[in-house]
């Protein structure tokens, strides 16, 4: 919230927000609604970072994924509920 203050000072401002694949669906959604507040929109690029041993092929043998998924899924209904 605060860094859009200093991208509007930006005539052509660019975000780049680096994250786990598991909080990009939340970061999303966050973004698109700060950008909505503030009436701003500035060209937002993504880009997920996977653990180590983690790969798209194969993202069910991951050791934690059961538990991670679990909890952001939690994370996204406990915001759905309070943003709405």
């Amino acid at each position: 919230k605060y860094s859009f203050n200093l991208l509007k000072k930006n005539k052509n401002p660019k975000l780049l927000i680096i994250s786990s694949t598991q909080h990009l669906y939340r970061i999303k959604k966050l973004v698109s609604i700060i950008c909505k507040q503030q009436n701003f929109h500035p060209k937002c690029y993504y880009y997920p970072v996977y653990p180590k041993n983690y790969t798209k092929d194969k993202w069910y043998q991951y050791k934690n994924i059961r538990k991670d998924i679990a909890m952001e899924i939690d994370k996204i209904i406990h915001y759905n509920l309070i943003t709405k």
